[in-house]
């Protein structure tokens, strides 16, 4: 049992604090920052408790909200007054100014699967983490090479990424495969899941970030004769 202090000073139970962070995946003690009791009933009595916690993780620290149901008595030998019923990210992703040049729209879509899957949408969310990655290499085949925007944009995701270099090729083909089958009725790679295709969609944002930086620093500061 842990108690947690509303913003009226009122005490209640809960029957624990989170114990994952839900941005990085980390096992934490979280720290707790405020709760306020929401959803009351015609007796006005709270239904739900919203709660603001951190992750202590110095490389995250991401805020969070934990969202407690009212204990309805029905769980024998639990006498807390609310549990622990999901945790959500309602802060959008960011992104560099350098991925937002050259994809509008993938920040958009990236954060729509985001918060589908923080809202417990796991079925759906994969499907919108495949397109976000769809925008992101066509927008970034057309940025490279704008006169050939109209192939590219009628063009077959896995065959788009034929055309990239080699090493960033690599990743992005397996992050389709993992994408593909969060669209599938048949999954071809078990074992694994969301968060491989999310870390095979980061490895490629930082890759296209590198080159960007790369091609600008050259452009500033050309190689002296």
């Amino acid at each position: 049992m842990e108690f947690l202090t509303l913003i009226t000073d009122t005490k209640v139970s809960v029957d624990k604090f989170p114990e994952k962070c839900p941005k990085c995946g980390k096992a934490i003690q979280s720290s707790f920052h405020i709760a306020k009791e929401t959803c009351f009933n015609k007796e006005k009595v709270a239904q739900r408790l919203d709660a603001i916690f951190e992750c202590p993780d110095k490389k995250c620290g991401r805020l969070f909200l934990a969202i407690y149901k009212r204990n309805d008595g029905i769980n024998d030998g639990i006498e807390e007054d609310f549990l622990l019923a999901r945790m959500v990210i309602e802060c959008p992703e960011r992104f560099d100014e350098c991925i937002k040049k050259i994809s509008p729209k993938f920040g958009d879509i990236w954060n729509e699967a985001f918060r589908a899957e923080h809202h417990g949408l796991k079925d759906i969310c994969g499907a919108g983490y495949r397109k976000a990655l769809e925008f992101l290499i066509k927008d970034y085949l057309i940025y490279r090479s704008p006169q050939k925007e109209t192939e590219i944009k009628n063009k077959k995701l896995d065959k788009c990424a034929d055309e990239l270099d080699e090493a960033l090729k690599k990743r992005v083909k397996r992050a389709i495969w993992l994408g593909n089958d969060e669209t599938h009725y048949m999954r071809k790679w078990e074992g694994k899941d969301l968060k491989d295709l999310k870390a095979l969609i980061g490895s490629t944002l930082d890759w296209i970030k590198g080159v960007h930086l790369t091609s600008h620093y050259e452009n500033e500061m050309p190689d002296k004769k």
